[in-house]
């Protein structure tokens, strides 16, 4: 893992530890930690700016291909290679959760701004809505954090999703190319775009 000043384009630090392909980086809201995901089947949260301590280390079960913060930065969520979400303590690495749903790899995950929805998107050509507000507000497992709803839509590996800032849309790209436009209360397709015949690997707003 690389950290690099913008402004002057230059290399702050590296970061070592991982043992295999980084799949997925991201940093929390208040700027204080960065977390990575690996091949490796570790997670990994480091100290902001400059990544000088690791903080601390989550071994899983299967390779990592997604990790992302939840808004305020309480939690941090983990899409596996195996189709499970884990759901971690974001001061110490521990589990608080798991979802199960997907039947491929979740590639991408992102949090709703107001925290009480997760998105995530998978190999199995889907995207899930998952509603965990119990978890976010009280830090313990209730039956409603297994609550989900599945869109379908994409005919290939759903390979990246965000969230527009107004929370109006959810956009996810494809390996088959598309892009797709979902709403975000009732989780329905709302518009296609196909612009290339070439492999969609990733979106942002």
């Amino acid at each position: 893992v690389q950290i690099w000043q913008v402004s002057e384009k230059r290399l702050v630090k590296r970061l070592s530890g991982h043992t295999n392909v980084v799949r997925d980086v991201n940093v929390s809201s208040n700027g204080a930690w960065l977390v990575s995901g690996s091949e490796d089947a570790t997670v990994k949260c480091w100290s902001m700016p400059n990544g000088s301590d690791l903080i601390w280390t989550a071994t899983v079960e299967s390779g990592v291909a997604a990790v992302s913060f939840f808004s305020h930065s309480q939690l941090v969520a983990v899409g596996l290679f195996s189709g499970k979400i884990l759901i971690l303590n974001a001061s110490t690495g521990s589990q608080i959760h798991q979802l199960q749903g997907h039947q491929g790899c979740v590639q991408s995950l992102v949090f709703t701004h107001g925290g009480q929805t997760l998105v995530s998107s998978s190999d199995d050509c889907t995207l899930k809505f998952w509603d965990i507000g119990s978890i976010v507000t009280e830090h313990h497992v209730q039956e409603s954090a297994d609550d989900v709803l599945a869109s379908d839509g994409h005919i290939s590996s759903v390979s990246s999703v965000v969230i527009s800032p107004d929370e109006q849309w959810i956009i996810s790209g494809s390996m088959d190319g598309g892009v797709h436009f979902w709403d975000t209360k009732s989780g329905r397709l709302y518009c296609r775009l196909k612009g290339s015949n070439e492999l969609g690997m990733s979106s942002c707003l």
